[in-house]
């Protein structure tokens, strides 16, 4: 979920927010624009005041499996190296 659908679901402004996370409202505001990233310290601060909803992730579009999706090297059990059996 990004930052800007997590703060319009919950209904907060940039400066409540801000109070969460312990940054300015006009920081959050470019961070919700995605004018500008977040540094680690507050992608931390951030997956932390959302309960993990809004990850590092997000920032950085990358789509993250669902859980259950199986690894490719090791296939749906967890059996490595038994290709082709």
């Amino acid at each position: 979920m990004d930052l800007q659908a997590y703060m319009n679901a919950r209904g907060l402004t940039d400066a409540q927010f801000g109070e969460k996370v312990g940054r300015d409202r006009s920081v959050v505001s470019r961070w919700r624009r995605k004018e500008t990233l977040p540094d680690i310290d507050s992608m931390k601060r951030i997956a932390e005041a959302t309960e993990g909803l809004v990850t590092p992730n997000d920032f950085l579009g990358v789509e993250t499996p669902p859980a259950e999706t199986s690894d490719p090297l090791y296939g749906e059990h967890g059996d490595a190296g038994r290709y082709g059996d």
